[in-house]
This record gives structure tokens, C-alpha cells and sequence, in this order.
């Protein structure tokens, strides 16, 4: 099945929001919790509302948009990234992850494909350069420990909760390439080593 999106749509916004910027175009400049990026996160809010979908800020600013669909006794599916900006930032740093993650929901809506079709269009058009792991460690441990504490207050979900093995490596310093120890060894950024074997103590 062949999966097509509304294009110009999702482009369109892109380049709305990539305007609300401290800066003139192309360079994207919106701090997070200043002007700008209050400013982007309200006409965000106004893009979800025009959806018909719940929205929930929560006490440091996060926003969760949710889609009930036909059958709301499934699982929830999440998404996501961000749309503040560090100064001289792209147009498409972060923003291509929240915008389309609206555009997916519209396209369940809209009857595009099935969310399995959606998924692997993703999966396979997109060819993720790393692993999970290998990311997770990029990304930061303790980054990610935070993430699933938030997803899991939204959804309340025991899949969003945080897995044991991380939550042991977060509370004994392991934060990922940022302190050189995660899931890999750091000491050499140009040849990472698995830790496997030090990892089945935290896994007790």
C-alpha cells in the first residue's frame, strides 16, 4: 500500500513556524520559555485545536496532544520531539518530529493507511543511521529516565514506566556518551565497547 501524506500542508507549517524565530530566516532562533518560543508553542496549541484534539500543558511547559480514536480502550501510541530552538538553529531541528507527529494523526483520521502502514513507512523510508541503544546513550540516560516518568504520569501506562536496568544505571551515574558510560564505554568516542558484561550486575 502506498502511503502519501498531505505534503504541502506539512511543509507549510514547517515554514510558518520556522517565521517565529528571534532571528530572520534561515537561521531559527526560539529559547525555550522565551518570547518566541511561547509564541511557537501557542500556534501549535491553535493547529491541535483546529484538529479537534485534547490538549494539556503540564507545570513546566511540556504540551501532550492526544487523538481519542474509535476504539480508546487500545494501547496510546506517542510521538514527539520539540519546537524551541537553540540560537542558529535549523528549520527542521525538532519541529519535523512534533509536526509530524500531527501530520500522522491526521493521516489516521483522514484514512491515509493504517497506523501499521504509517509505522512502517516511517521505518522504512527513514533508515534510522544508529541503533536504539547507540541513541539512547546520545541522547542522555538520565534524559531519557525524566521522559519516561513524564510519559507515564500522561498515559499511565505500565510500557511507559521506566525499565529497571535504567532507572539502576541512572542512579549509579551512568548518563551515556555524555560522561562516557552507558550502554556503551565512551573512553574512546571513535570505538565505543558494548558493556554487556557490566550490565548484568545493574540487570539483578
Amino acid at each position: 500500500m502506498q502511503i502519501a501524506i498531505n505534503q504541502k500542508r506539512l511543509m507549510s507549517e514547517l515554514e510558518a513556524l520556522a517565521k517565529i524565530s528571534e532571528l530572520e530566516p534561515p537561521s531559527i532562533t526560539r529559547v525555550v520559555y522565551s518570547d518566541a518560543d511561547r509564541r511557537a508553542r501557542e500556534w501549535f496549541r491553535s493547529l491541535c485545536d483546529e484538529a479537534g484534539l485534547h490538549v494539556r500543558v503540564d507545570a513546566i511547559g511540556n504540551v501532550f496532544v492526544r487523538w481519542e480514536g474509535s476504539e480508546p480502550e487500545l494501547a496510546a501510541i506517542g510521538t514527539g520531539s520539540h519546537i524551541d530552538a537553540i540560537p542558529h538553529a535549523g528549520a527542521y531541528d525538532g519541529t519535523v518530529g512534533v509536526l509530524g507527529g500531527l501530520e500522522a494523526i491526521r493521516a489516521l483520521e483522514e484514512g491515509v493507511g493504517s497506523i501499521e502502514d504509517i509505522d512502517k513507512s516511517m521505518m522504512l523510508g527513514c533508515g534510522h543511521p544508529m541503533g536504539p541503544l547507540t541513541l539512547l546513550d546520545f541522547v542522555g540516560l538520565d534524559t531519557t529516565y525524566y521522559i519516561t516518568h513524564v510519559m507515564f504520569d500522561e498515559f499511565k501506562e505500565k510500557r511507559f514506566a521506566s525499565p529497571s536496568l535504567l532507572k539502576r544505571m541512572v542512579m549509579a551515574g551512568w548518563y551515556g556518551k555524555k560522561n562516557g558510560k552507558g550502554f556503551y564505554d565512551w573512553s574512546n568516542p571513535e570505538n565505543p565497547v558494548p558493556q554487556d558484561a557490566a550490565l548484568r550486575g545493574f540487570a539483578k
